[in-house]
């Protein structure tokens, strides 16, 4: 019943608590933010890059008070650390992916399209972004997650559109453009179609002076020039 002995005795069943915790407090996914957020919870200040510090420094938090909290701010580290990896890993990945190109007939026009392997990898690339946005770790990196989730939408929708309005394009132009009795016969619609052409031809040649995926979908108003383009053709096409 010493006091002495209870005093040591909590001081043992405290310190086996709070090792685990010390242990997981190691992880390199820690950052200065989760230091700072350990801090606030335990109302302690300790300077982890202070050549001094040392475990007593860790055990002056009383960590064995706060074993849940611990969890959380390591389990939000780690979170955010994969998170952070895998937004540098979609940086790297899309600096280099490129639309292809296949010249249309023997002319000097370009039609775009994308490699089977880079539409599975964007595709899975948007289900990663989505899950990201779903996971209550985003606030750090919102601000680039959601910038992705819109380059990568971007560049599905406008390789939709692109494959429509292509192929549209490509069947109008051998009547309205290979046939001289169609624009006799329909010249207001040749007349619609010659504009088209000529926009439509400029957009590929940007695209094909561009190359990259998400550089060349980054234009906000391309969206709504497609949308312009694909209802002409319909016209043309009725």
């Amino acid at each position: 019943g010493w006091d002495v002995y209870r005093n040591i005795d909590t001081m043992v069943k405290n310190f086996l608590v709070a090792m685990p915790c010390v242990s997981d407090l190691k992880s390199p996914s820690m950052r200065d933010r989760h230091w700072q957020k350990l801090m606030d919870v335990t109302k302690v200040t300790i300077d982890v890059k202070d050549p001094a510090f040392s475990l007593a420094d860790l055990i002056a938090l009383n960590l064995q008070d706060f074993v849940d909290d611990v969890g959380e701010v390591v389990d939000c580290a780690n979170k955010e650390d994969k998170m952070e990896q895998t937004l540098a890993k979609l940086v790297e990945t899309w600096k280099v992916v490129e639309f292809n190109f296949e010249q249309h007939a023997d002319s000097d026009v370009y039609l775009i399209g994308l490699g089977e392997e880079n539409f599975e990898m964007l595709e899975e690339n948007q289900l990663v972004v989505q899950g990201m946005m779903a996971s209550k770790y985003l606030a750090t990196f919102e601000t680039e997650v959601v910038s992705w989730q819109k380059n990568l939408s971007s560049v599905s929708d406008v390789l939709g559109q692109m494959s429509e309005t292509q192929r549209k394009w490509a069947y109008l132009e051998t009547l309205f453009i290979g046939s001289e009795e169609v624009r006799k016969e329909l010249p207001e619609d040749a007349e619609r179609f010659s504009k088209i052409d000529v926009a439509f031809k400029k957009l590929l040649k940007t695209f094909l002076e561009v190359k990259n995926c998400v550089k060349c979908c980054s234009d906000d108003s391309l969206n709504k020039t497609l949308d312009h383009l694909i209802g002409e053709l319909e016209l043309c096409e009725k």
